[in-house]
């Protein structure tokens, strides 16, 4: 198979999938060029200098040929192995979940700057955290990658009486959950929520108990399947 143009670009590593004896299928999302399919020879060898790159959640430099169905991992320069990530269940859980949930939603060859900053900021912030912000930080991701691909949920500017988040809707709706189905959302919820939303990453969020976070990601979660087509997410066995 001809390999061509060479390039160079920053990714994080979504997955990795083991290929023959030696080699490792996988996909990466770019800066430049989202994700793409990378096939990195000789990675599962003890001593290949790809060892450290070839990893899922790892950010690094990469030095690429461009072949006919992948392209070729040469060589790179780690930025950050997010190691941590593995030291930790929990760390480890809620960022496969986000990487899961990347690699589903999104097409080869499809993506933008704006997405590959948000998921190697959020995977650094994760790794480094303590344990109390994990949740926290993985929900406005949710909050944000939604949003940046399309999807905005919709926020009421001043609270309602009674409201609902809907996914047929598009997200609060005025309304009992009674009439049509939906999460029934209380005022501290929905201010939570607009944090998410507006506020950087690492910024501290409004308090919300362990069970209200968890609402939020049950719902947060199945309001991205419907609108982004994943029927599955294998990470949930072990969150929800």
């Amino acid at each position: 198979m001809a390999i061509n143009k060479k390039m160079i670009t920053k990714a994080v590593i979504l997955s990795e999938m083991n290929y023959s004896e030696s080699s490792k299928i996988l996909h990466g999302y770019t800066e430049e060029k989202g994700k793409i399919p990378i096939m990195a020879k000789g990675a599962l060898r003890p001593k290949s200098p790809l060892v450290t790159l070839a990893q899922t959640f790892v950010h690094g430099e990469l030095s690429l040929s461009c072949g006919r169905n992948f392209y070729y991992l040469n060589s790179g320069r780690l930025i950050d192995s997010n190691l941590n990530l593995r030291k930790s269940f929990s760390k480890m859980i809620y960022s496969s979940l986000l990487v899961e949930l990347v690699n589903k939603s999104t097409l080869e060859g499809h993506g933008t700057k704006k997405l590959y900053e948000l998921i190697a900021k959020t995977l650094k912030l994760i790794s480094n955290c303590e344990e109390s912000r994990e949740l926290d930080i993985l929900l406005a991701f949710l909050m944000k990658y939604v949003t940046f691909v399309g999807y905005r949920p919709k926020l009421p500017r001043e609270p309602m009486e009674s409201m609902v988040f809907k996914n047929q809707e598009g997200g609060i709706v005025e309304g009992s959950p009674t009439e049509s189905g939906g999460t029934v959302i209380s005022i501290e919820e929905s201010k939570y929520l607009s944090n998410l939303l507006l506020k950087p990453l690492d910024q501290v969020y409004l308090e919300l108990n362990d069970k209200e976070k968890r609402k939020l990601l049950n719902l947060l979660l199945d309001y991205a399947q419907w609108n982004l087509d994943v029927k599955q997410l294998n990470t949930l066995q072990f969150i929800l």
